[in-house]
């Protein structure tokens, strides 16, 4: 006997079957309706407008999660079309126009930066000023005492010059000490001899003294004698 529950399953298998292939391929166009194309994220800059809604979804209808101002920066997530798919600073995620995105940065913040490095290159001018003035004075220092420098080695110069000369000088004044100590030597030698000599001389003239005196005194006394025997011999006579 034939089971009736058998003739029915190639039929109910053939109908899942096909479900199945209606869902898998209807899967990639639900996804791509709900899902933005994934790309590569980047940031984008609201252009110039008033305040840009970004709704939940690709068209004017859908509902608005948030408003960006002018200039506020936005992470691009995907495009579709002429709508982006984005996530601003806060963290919402939604769709917006394409054509209110740019890569360039707006106007003001443009500006801005170009005078926060105006006023940076303005501090570090200043700054280099200021250490080129340093530099400067410690230049015109550094010469000072150069200069300074200059005038001492030339003093220095000089004085040894003079030394030089000086020294030259103190030596044939000590060689010329040195001849004189020895005239000087020589001298009281003969000096000394000298001395030894009159002295010599002068004993010898006393001794001649002494004996022309004892002769005066032998030969008066002589005279003496003979003249008071003359006396006396003369009355004699009468």
């Amino acid at each position: 006997m034939i089971d009736p529950s058998s003739w029915r399953k190639p039929g109910i298998s053939r109908r899942l079957g096909i479900s199945t292939l209606i869902v898998l391929t209807a899967l990639p166009l639900i996804f791509g309706i709900l899902l933005p194309p994934l790309v590569h994220s980047e940031s984008y800059y609201v252009t110039p407008s008033t305040e840009i809604p970004i709704r939940s979804g690709k068209t004017q209808k859908n509902r608005i999660i948030a408003i960006v101002p002018d200039g506020a920066k936005v992470e691009l997530l995907g495009e579709d079309g002429p709508w982006a798919f984005v996530r601003t600073d806060s963290g919402k995620e939604g769709w917006m126009l394409r054509r209110y995105l740019s890569k360039s940065p707006p106007l003001k913040d443009v500006v801005d930066d170009l005078e926060r490095k105006n006023r940076d290159l303005v501090k570090k001018t200043n700054a280099l000023n200021s250490r080129l003035a340093a530099i400067s004075s410690e230049s015109n220092e550094c010469k000072r005492r150069l200069e300074t420098c200059i005038t001492q080695a030339d003093s220095t110069r000089k004085s040894y010059e003079i030394l030089k000369k000086d020294s030259e000088n103190v030596v044939q004044i000590k060689k010329m000490l040195t001849d004189t100590v020895k005239e000087l030597e020589t001298a009281k030698q003969e000096l000394a001899t000298s001395k030894r000599k009159i002295q010599g001389l002068e004993n010898s003239n006393n001794i001649k003294w002494f004996v022309a005196g004892a002769g005066v005194l032998l030969i008066g006394w002589i005279i003496g004698l003979i003249t008071g025997r003359r006396k006396r011999r003369r009355p004699s006579l009468l």
